[in-house]
């Protein structure tokens, strides 16, 4: 990554981040407790039931403040990551969401990189020297980077220290003593950070292809009310719903939100297609690119998710025909699913009527700039399909 940059506006904790360390011992022991935390048991033993009560509050939310969907989104996703990574924290001791925000910021300065990634030595020229303000701006990310990375840590630990602490990864991970503190903080705030962007940015991509294809939007919500009838949906029952597993899936690919990834760094000299590419050389790869290849996705710009339930489609990273099984519930992808299900299952999205012409206002395909890109705001109409079905989101939450 921009690895100068990233250090003067990081912190050793925020080092200890999995995605920002180089390879070794320490790269792997964060990753090795993230993928026992984040195994498909655990997921479906401590997580889902979390996932499935939260989303059924966000569609009670939307019913409240339905102008409000991109906000909610991001609120509901924060507090569902930061549920299973740090415990609930209802009681009011830090709430990490507003923080991982503006350190979400600042991680997008320091891998865009500075001066200083291209002109090393600069990092060593007086504050007052022109084209050295990377340097009074890597001061204020430092402390937001401290406090992201320790701030959740330090509460479990405190309450693993009393016997008090809640299901979630650091507890977890202090109890099996595999690893450092600085690593699990790592770890637990990568897991934070990446889990809280991700899906809420990919939700505002969901609302934004169904909003401009009402015919996809329907028919996820016919093959809903076939399976579930008048009950909410559930994850367990997830593996019935080919179509909106196909929603999901097409929702990843459409409009990747994170296009570009994380910067890496060669590790030693390399070759690509001719080209020798020496040690330390920053490499960037193109998520966008490869998930709008046209021979991997026929009519790439076009949102379909019927490519996922045909034979003939072929993708390394999202599945030939890909079924779901009952016993393998990827995080991410049960955490789309249930809030995709419960608001087609309960709203219907349709265009805003523009006051004066009296005429639907279709948005365009608008993204936010930099390392992540969720949708932009756009405008939208969202309406409880019925009172009955308003009255079951209501009703499942007393």
């Amino acid at each position: 990554m921009a690895e100068l940059s990233a250090t003067l506006c990081g912190s050793p904790g925020q080092m200890t981040s999995s995605g920002l360390i180089p390879t070794g011992s320490v790269h792997r022991q964060s990753r090795k407790i993230l993928t026992r935390a984040l195994h498909p048991q655990v997921v479906k033993r401590d997580f889902v039931p979390l996932q499935e009560r939260l989303a059924r509050q966000l569609a009670a939310s939307l019913l409240k403040d339905p102008d409000a969907f991109l906000r909610l989104i991001y609120r509901s996703q924060g507090e569902v990551i930061q549920t299973v990574t740090y415990g609930d924290f209802a009681n009011g001791e830090t709430d990490l969401v507003d923080l991982a925000v503006a350190n979400t910021r600042n991680l997008a300065t320091s891998i865009s990189g500075y001066t200083v990634d291209f002109l090393p030595w600069s990092r060593y020229l007086p504050d007052w020297f022109p084209g050295t303000g990377f340097k009074r701006e890597a001061a204020k990310f430092r402390k937001l980077a401290h406090d992201a990375v320790w701030k959740g840590f330090n509460v479990v630990k405190r309450q693993a220290a009393s016997s008090v602490a809640p299901t979630c990864f650091v507890a977890a991970a202090l109890e099996d003593k595999q690893a450092e503190d600085e690593t699990i903080a790592g770890a637990a705030f990568t897991l934070f950070r990446a889990g809280s962007d991700t899906i809420s940015g990919a939700l505002s991509v969901f609302m934004l292809a169904m909003l401009l294809h009402p015919d996809i939007q329907a028919r996820a919500r016919i093959e809903l009310d076939r399976v579930f009838g008048d009950q909410l949906p559930n994850v367990e029952s997830r593996a019935s719903t080919p179509y909106l597993n196909a929603v999901v899936l097409e929702t990843l690919r459409w409009h990747p939100t994170l296009p570009t990834g994380l910067p890496h760094r060669l590790m030693r000299d390399d070759k690509y297609k001719g080209y020798r590419i020496p040690a330390g050389t920053m490499v960037i790869f193109n998520t966008w690119g490869m998930l709008h290849d046209e021979k991997q996705f026929p009519n790439h710009a076009t949102f379909n998710p019927d490519r996922y339930l045909s034979s003939e489609h072929v993708s390394d990273n999202q599945g030939k025909g890909r079924t779901v099984q009952d016993n393998k519930i990827p995080f991410a992808e049960s955490g789309l699913w249930i809030v995709m299900a419960a608001i087609l299952s309960t709203f219907e999205i349709l265009p805003k009527t523009d006051p004066k012409t009296m005429t639907p206002i279709i948005p365009d395909e608008s993204w936010e700039d930099g390392p992540s890109s969720p949708a932009k705001p756009f405008p939208y109409d969202i309406r409880a399909r019925s009172q009955e079905h308003a009255d079951r989101i209501r009703e499942a939450l007393l």
